[in-house]
């Protein structure tokens, strides 16, 4: 399993852009997803939640709308 967070996004997902620019702020290492480029992604993220950003943490704990930001829907 990676030791980086993987956050599942979408293109216009104004919560997803928040938290990005704020982890990027802070230094904390992620590996994008977007689940609009790709249908596998999309299926991946789908089957996690139906609100990105989606995060996976390095321990298989799963977080909908991580920090409070509000998200878009993908289900």
């Amino acid at each position: 399993m990676t030791s980086v967070l993987i956050v599942y996004t979408i293109k216009g997902c104004i919560g997803c852009v928040k938290l990005l620019e704020k982890w990027d702020k802070e230094g904390i290492r992620y590996e994008e997803r977007r689940a609009d480029l790709d249908q596998d992604v999309m299926e991946e993220a789908r089957a996690l939640g139906d609100i990105v950003p989606i995060v996976l943490y390095p321990d298989g704990k799963v977080d909908v709308n991580p920090e409070g930001v509000i998200g878009c829907y993908i289900g």
